[in-house]
C-alpha cells in the first residue's frame, strides 16, 4: 500500500465544494440584480419612446396647422 506524504500542502474535496457553493450563491445574486437593472432600462426606454412619439405628434400637428394657415 502507498503512503501519502503529510507535506502535500493541497485542498480538500469539502474546501472545494464550499467555495463552489458561495461561487454560485453569488452568481444567483449577480443575475438578480442584472435583470433588474434590465426591467428598469427597458422601462425606461419605453416612456422616453412614448414621449418620443408624443413629440411627433405634436410637430405633426403643429406642420398641418401652417399649411391650413399658408406659412
Amino acid at each position: 500500500m502507498r503512503k501519502f506524504s503529510k507535506n502535500k500542502k493541497a485542498f480538500t474535496l469539502v474546501e472545494m465544494v464550499i467555495v463552489l457553493a458561495i461561487l454560485c450563491m453569488l452568481a444567483a445574486a449577480l443575475t438578480l440584480t442584472v435583470s433588474d437593472y434590465i426591467n428598469k432600462a427597458k422601462t425606461a426606454d419605453s416612456k422616453i419612446t412614448e414621449k418620443v412619439g408624443q413629440m411627433s405628434n405634436s410637430v405633426s400637428a403643429e406642420e398641418a396647422e401652417f399649411v391650413t394657415l399658408g406659412f
